[in-house]
């Protein structure tokens, strides 16, 4: 019994140090995502209170196309 109770103890600590080293590696990882608001945005926000922003147009039968691709081609087993 003591036997099993050194192994438990030791995959616990295995699996908690490499938690920790998982957690460690992804906040030192910086976030980077490209900003939408640039300093001509904000001062426009400023200004006026609203700002719009250009996103790019959706192609409605670019998605049609992939919605369709999606349910008839993919395996649902």
């Amino acid at each position: 019994m003591n036997i099993l109770t050194s192994v438990l103890s030791c995959v616990l600590a295995l699996l908690l140090l490499a938690a920790a080293v998982r957690i460690r590696v992804r906040l030192r990882e910086p976030l980077v995502r490209p900003s939408l608001l640039d300093d001509e945005a904000i001062r426009a926000i400023e200004a006026s209170g609203s700002v719009e922003i250009d996103d790019d147009p959706l192609d409605p039968a670019a998605i049609e196309e992939e919605e369709r691709r999606f349910w008839e081609e993919e395996e649902w087993e």
